[in-house]
Order: structure tokens, then sequence, then C-alpha cells
């Protein structure tokens, strides 16, 4: 019997199914918005100029003009010698931000550094396009649970080690990790959660992936707006998932259930899993079916 045929006998939506998909959405789809798009909080850019000498004043010491009747002043040179003339120079004692830390005001990538943020977005972007390649053969292979946990355990160690990260090379290089990871909770999640329910509802279960996406992306601004600092920031969006460690085995319970639902107490499972609707033929039309399939013994199988 194939789980389609399972899910036809058992009924097509029911409590059990709805629990399941929203711990799926929550680690597969929510916190991975955060992932997609933390880089624009993370790599925020302040304003910022030159930092003046000690016992210089500002106005003296950076040029400035007048944009909207506010005085901006120049973000990446400094006078040379104000007493002498109003040649500018590239700025010597680093730089004054209107708001801290930002990888870019830890690390300075402003002015001639200032494509290092662009390119550790496309980086991480780049380690998003690997996993997509990656990621679906390998849940195929090896079964979309084992895989799907695997990336996401994964995805929070190198996500925290990139919140602790020392320098900007180091922060790319966990970053472009996190972007692979990324694929394999993103797609596998969609593969699981649609796959939970039957055919004519699966476009709709797709769908409906998309709001937790989205509310991911919304949820976004105010954890940044809580937590200024980008280290706990990063922090805080790898470490969420740490709900998802025992998901192995209440999840893994849904497809050990449909297979071998006959020998795991399916009478009392059956009225929880199965649709809210009555369908009292249900648990016996089910086990008169499971009574007559052949089983395959290999858990990869079973995943699947």
């Amino acid at each position: 019997m194939e789980l389609d045929e399972a899910l036809f006998f058992l009924g097509d939506f029911g409590l059990y199914q709805t629990i399941i998909y929203v711990l799926i959405c929550v680690s597969g789809q929510f916190t991975q918005a955060w992932h997609m798009l933390s880089m624009a909080f993370l790599g925020g850019l302040p304003e910022h100029h030159c930092k003046v000498p000690e016992g210089l004043y500002l106005n003296h010491s950076v040029p400035s003009s007048l944009v909207d009747g506010r005085v901006v002043y120049s973000q990446c040179s400094m006078y040379k010698n104000v007493s002498i003339d109003n040649s500018t120079v590239p700025c010597e004692d680093g730089w004054e931000y209107s708001f801290q830390s930002t990888i870019v005001t830890e690390w300075d990538l402003v002015c001639v550094k200032s494509a290092l943020v662009e390119t550790s977005e496309s980086v991480f972007m780049a380690g998003v396009m690997v996993g997509s390649l990656v990621f679906g053969q390998l849940s195929d292979h090896f079964g979309r649970l084992r895989v799907w946990l695997v990336s996401i355990w994964l995805q929070i160690v190198f996500g925290v080690g990139a919140a602790f990260a020392q320098d900007y090379y180091s922060f790319t290089i966990l970053r472009f990790i996190t972007g692979a990871l990324e694929q394999g909770v993103d797609i596998v999640s969609y593969v699981m959660a649609t796959e939970m329910f039957s055919p004519a509802r699966r476009s709709f279960a797709g769908v409906l992936t998309t709001l937790f996406w989205a509310s991911g992306i919304m949820s976004l601004a105010l954890l940044a707006y809580l937590l200024p600092n980008w280290r706990h920031l990063q922090l805080l969006i790898s470490l969420f998932n740490v709900i998802a460690l025992p998901y192995w085995w209440y999840i893994r319970c849904f497809c050990l259930v449909a297979y071998f639902g006959y020998l795991t107490g399916l009478r009392q499972f059956v009225p929880v899993f199965s649709t809210l609707r009555s369908n009292r033929n249900s648990t016996h039309a089910y086990e008169a079916q499971m009574s007559q399939t052949k089983w395959p013994h290999s858990e990869c199988h079973i995943l699947s």
C-alpha cells in the first residue's frame, strides 16, 4: 500500500496531521525566512563619518554639505590639514556610526570595503543554490525526515558559529554553509508537509506553507528591533530551531503508523489522525487492506 492509499482509508485531514504540519512549517518555513533575509539587519549600513582625532571639531575636520535642510558629513574623507587648505584624505582613524553592532560597524565594511557586505550575501545565496541541487537528491536517497533533521541540527551549529565569528571571512564561510543547509530544511520540509495530505489537498497545503514564510519575514523586523546587536540576532535565529531536536521521535511516528498502524494500536490512532467528520468504516477498511500488504523493511524506504 502506498501512502496515498493509506491516507484515503484514514481520511483527508485530521488533528494529528495538523499538528505535525504546523511543526514542520515552523521549523522548515517560518525560521528559514529569518536566515534568508537576516542580512538586511546583520549588515545594516548606518550613517557614518570619519572619526575625528581628539582635540579637533567635527565640522572643522570632515567635509560637509547641506542636504534637505540638514548637515551631512562626508562618509569616506576628511581634511588633510584644515589650517593650510581644503585637500582631503581617506579616513585615517576609523569611523563613527549612528548606531552600533552590525557586521558593517564591527569590521568597518564601508567606503572601499562596502562591496564586501553584498559579497557576503552573494556567497550565502551561492550556498542556497548548492543546497537546492544537493538536498533534494539526498532526501530521495536517504529519506526525507533524516535529511531534514540533520540539516536543521547542522544549521544550528553553523548558525551559532556565525554569531561568534571573529572576522569577516569566517562569518562569510559559515553563512555559505548555513545557506546550503537552508535548502536542506526548506525544500524537504515543503515536500514533507504536502505529502501529509491527499493529492486533492496538496496544492492548498503547499500554498499554506507560504503563510509561515511570510510570517517569518514580518517577525524578523520585530526581532531585529528587540535585538539591535547583530550577534544576538544571529544567535536567536539559529537557536530557535532547537525545538526541532525531538522531531525525530514524534514526526517519525506518522510514517511508522501510516505503514504499520495495525501493529501499533490503530483503533486508538485513527480517530485522531483521520478526518474530523465521522468515518466509522475507516479503521476496518484500513485493517483489511493492511493485512493483505507486504511491507518493505528498509527504514530509508519508510521515511522517503
